[in-house]
């Protein structure tokens, strides 16, 4: 689990690539709370401090692969693959 400053150097981080993407709603969360949407997008097991998720608006799932080396980068290229249509859905 994320220490509250280490959570807060992250919420920083995705606050970043949200404010250019201001079109979709960015959330962060514990994985205690939301351990069913965890599995819901199949990461429950992905043993990372930071796991990623989108929802389209027909509530398909497309899940981040999990990434040790997590950065704005990686969440950034993410979210501009999501919105150009270039990710399956689970």
């Amino acid at each position: 689990m994320l220490s509250f400053s280490a959570t807060q150097f992250w919420r920083q981080k995705v606050l970043e690539v949200a404010n250019d993407h201001r079109d979709i709603t960015f959330a962060i969360a514990s994985e205690q709370d939301f351990e069913d949407q965890l599995n819901d997008f199949g990461l429950d097991d992905s043993g990372e401090e930071i796991n990623v998720g989108c929802l389209d608006d027909k509530g398909r799932k497309y899940p981040m692969e999990p990434d040790e080396e997590f950065s704005v980068d990686s969440l950034r290229e993410f979210i501009e693959n999501f919105k150009d249509g270039e990710l399956s859905s689970i």
